[in-house]
Formats: C-alpha cells, structure tokens, sequence
C-alpha cells in the first residue's frame, strides 16, 4: 500500500512542471488573442471614426436673402447683415464633419427695386462662406456662437462676378462643438447676403 502511496505521489510531483507549462502557454494564447481583439478593435473604431468624419453634418438645397429686419446694422449670429435686399436664383450644398464646406449660388444679386444704381447686379467682386456654430451658451442660457469663414481663394466666380453666380469650395477648422449650424455667403468684409441652416 505504501508503495503505491509513493508511486502515486512521485507521479503527481513529476507531472507538476507539465501542467505549468501548459497553464503558460494557455495564459501565452489568450494574451495573443486579447492582443488581437484590441487590435481589431481599434481599427474598427478608427475606420468609424474616419466614415464619421465624412458624414454630412447639413446639406442644403436652398438659401434665402437678407431682407428686413435683418438689414444693416441688425446682427444675425453675430454677423452683420448687408445694407441692402439680396435675392438669388438657386442655391446648394453641403457641410461635411471633417469641416469640408462646398456651397454653389446663382444669381445672387440686389434686386432693381432695392437700389437705382446697383440693383439688379451683385456689386461684391466676390463671395465669402462662413459656418456659424452654437459652441455654448452663456450665464444667461443664450446660445454662443462662433463663425468660421472661407478666403478669397476659395471662391470662384462663375463669369461675370456681376450675376453673382459662384462656387466656394473649402475645407475649414469647426470647432468641437457645433450645434445648429449655419451656412453664410458673405460680402468679402463678412457681411453676410444669404443663409440656410438648421
């Protein structure tokens, strides 16, 4: 009986270091499969990041012109209004999340019956954009905003700048947060002629 005891005892102490080995190698296999799964992880967030980013944060296929109250000197989203009505034909485009903005107008012109001199023309040699965002609000509970504006560069006019027909094409720096936003075309000292928005 003590032999077999023995036998017994001396079976299980050599088998210790084999179970050892295979405890480390099963904890070696589940840290590479842990490995692997925030890995994979990581990249699927990246790629949802990166779709998120280009998703559209507002299209448009419409503006409206200034007209009252929103004329001179009243400021509509912290931007001052034109001194005049502005009218226009048709109006479209789109404000994607990685601040790419592309916005084409026709026929953004004052009207004849606004202006003996300059009406029926658009008298600005060219266009401005801005997206307006609500970042925050104030001790009061009223809305913050903060407006991001295109350059000269990324506006082309279409023909003669006179008919007010332009395309602006620009990739800007939104701020983190933007609620509610909403697109201006602008005169180029940033008084703004026409919007759409949220």
């Amino acid at each position: 009986m003590k032999r077999w005891l023995c036998l017994v005892a001396c079976l299980l102490f050599a088998a210790m270091p084999l179970m050892y080995v295979g405890q480390d190698a099963s904890a070696d296999t589940f840290d590479g499969k842990f490995d692997s799964f925030k890995r994979l992880d990581i990249d699927q967030f990246e790629k949802r990041f990166d779709r998120m980013k280009r998703l559209e944060i507002l299209e448009f296929e419409t503006m409206v012109g200034i007209d009252e109250p929103f004329l001179n000197p009243a400021v509509f989203r912290d931007i001052l209004g034109g001194g005049l009505p502005w009218v226009l034909k048709t109006a479209e485009g789109e404000l994607k999340a990685n601040g790419k903005l592309e916005v084409e107008v026709e026929g953004l012109i004052i009207p004849k019956s606004a202006s003996e001199t300059v009406g029926g023309t658009n008298p600005a040699p060219f266009f401005l954009a801005a997206v307006s965002c609500i970042v925050s609000l104030d001790d009061f509970g009223d809305p913050v905003y903060e407006n991001v504006f295109t350059e000269e560069e990324d506006t082309r006019m279409i023909g003669n700048p006179e008919n007010g027909d332009a395309k602006i094409r620009a990739k800007l720096h939104l701020p983190e947060t933007c609620i509610a936003p909403a697109i201006f075309v602008t005169s180029p000292n940033k008084m703004w002629f026409a919007v759409t928005g949220n």
